[in-house]
């Protein structure tokens, strides 16, 4: 609930849509090509500096669902 309502990221819910998100714009990013093969950290650490994912969370090796993962690692 603290995530819908207060934008409060800080739960284990909240760190993976976090996590979903930044999967989200890196398929936008690179629809056709993707970033590759186990990039997923780059991609978190290039959106948290845009400003898009807080800067707080901990980087992950992957989004840690099967459809963002093949989203952002397509090829």
């Amino acid at each position: 609930q603290s995530y819908f309502s207060d934008g409060t990221a800080q739960t284990s819910l909240g760190i993976r849509f976090e996590m979903w998100r930044a999967s989200w714009h890196a398929f936008l990013e690179k629809p056709l090509f993707g970033w590759g093969w186990y990039n997923f950290k780059q991609v978190f650490i290039e959106y948290q500096k845009q400003g898009l994912i807080p800067p707080w969370h901990k980087v992950t090796g992957n989004p840690h669902n099967q459809y963002f993962s093949f989203l952002v690692f397509i090829i």
